[in-house]
């Protein structure tokens, strides 16, 4: 089915209850050397759609077979993402996207706010869940930085940093999602992106920053391009071709993938493509209804930003939206879900929130990280309402 999309170029987790969904998500961070396959798959987009794109990601994540990774490399016209719970409102300057016809695209991931344009590359691996999957990726692009003469490594929970005389400077940041088995890792690659452009875009949240003790996103991120002896040289057809080579190390016959091109023409015309796309690109899915929220409260944890407005009626929760760069978009919905339609007070969101906590351990484990992070969401809110 998915040949028929493609040019050749030379050619939530379903979690066994008896298994700790902690331990798989740490299996996933864990590093092995050992070859992960003997085989994988390389797929190279031509289009500079970020709908497009997205869509093809996605029906890659639900379609193809991901027994054997797969590595997906695409790049955008300038576009400003976000995360799939996040407030385009407060994240970005959505008066300034809009004059300037830059798209917004909302994700199926978690994670935060990013502005890119041809100076990016992004990178995505597809696969079953497996043990060391998350960090042999983040391996690949630090090996890959490395070929450059930079030297990177991974820091905190999903950005890779070059250590240079100016101090670490962010170069890639990702998201994931996981459903039915499956893991999705994507993220950027600043080659030579607009840092000018990014920072009238997207409006930093400051809790965030003041987290990561910077002052600003000029001090935080870099481009490779600004750590190379010869930037003409870093292109991105060069970047791509060298992550592909490190991609191809980790697989035992990797040297036999072949490169399959993504066709513009053909993608558009998929109807299971078509379907993602207008999604993608429906007002609904990307804004959402905004209500006159009546009472918002926010706090940054260890494990993302919580942005929760309520609507409040006759001491009911009449509405919740929460807004967040939390790596758990379920956790976030099922919040959402079981907040409504409850009295507005401490005993309820406490009882509530305590018995969503219980279901996820019940299901995915008793050290499940959605159930903790549910019961300090929950102790904070009751102080705070």
């Amino acid at each position: 089915m998915l040949r028929s999309l493609l040019l050749r170029n030379g050619g939530y987790c379903s979690i066994n209850k008896n298994i700790s969904f902690m331990n798989k998500i740490n299996n996933c961070f864990n590093y092995s050397v050992d070859k992960r396959s003997t085989d994988g798959k390389i797929f190279i987009s031509k289009t500079d759609d970020p709908f497009l794109n997205l869509s093809m990601e996605e029906y890659l994540f639900e379609e193809e077979d991901l027994s054997n990774p797969v590595l997906y490399i695409w790049r955008n016209k300038p576009v400003v993402f976000i995360g799939r719970n996040q407030n385009p409102w407060k994240e970005c300057n959505v008066q300034l996207i809009e004059e300037e016809k830059i798209p917004l695209v909302r994700r199926f991931s978690g994670g935060g706010a990013v502005y890119q344009d041809y100076g990016n590359l992004v990178w995505t691996f597809l696969s079953n869940i497996k043990d060391n999957f998350t960090k042999e990726n983040n391996q690949i692009l630090i090996n890959s930085l490395g070929r450059l003469g930079l030297k990177a490594e991974a820091s905190g929970r999903n950005d890779i940093i070059l250590k240079t005389n100016d101090g670490d400077k962010k170069v890639s940041g990702c998201a994931f999602k996981i459903a039915n088995n499956k893991i999705i890792h994507h993220g950027t690659m600043l080659l030579d992106v607009d840092v000018g452009k990014m920072q009238q875009l997207l409006n930093v949240n400051k809790k965030k920053l003041q987290s990561k003790g910077v002052e600003s996103v000029k001090a935080r991120v870099g481009n490779v391009v600004d750590f190379v002896d010869n930037p003409e040289d870093i292109t991105f057809d060069k970047m791509s071709e060298i992550i592909q080579d490190e991609f191809r190390k980790t697989i035992k016959y990797g040297s036999s993938i072949k490169v399959e091109i993504l066709d513009e023409t053909k993608l558009k015309e998929h109807p299971k493509l078509k379907e993602k796309y207008n999604k993608l690109t429906n007002w609904d899915w990307r804004f959402g209804e905004t209500p006159e929220f009546q009472h918002n409260l926010e706090e940054r944890f260890s494990w993302g930003l919580m942005d929760v407005h309520f609507n409040s009626k006759d001491g009911m929760i009449t509405d919740c939206q929460i807004f967040s760069d939390n790596l758990f978009p379920q956790m976030i919905t099922d919040i959402k879900q079981v907040l409504k339609n409850i009295p507005y007070d401490q005993v309820s969101i406490k009882e509530t929130l305590e018995n969503l906590a219980t279901k996820k351990k019940n299901y995915h484990g008793i050290n499940d990280p959605q159930a903790q992070h549910i019961l300090e969401f929950s102790e904070w809110l009751q102080n705070n309402i």
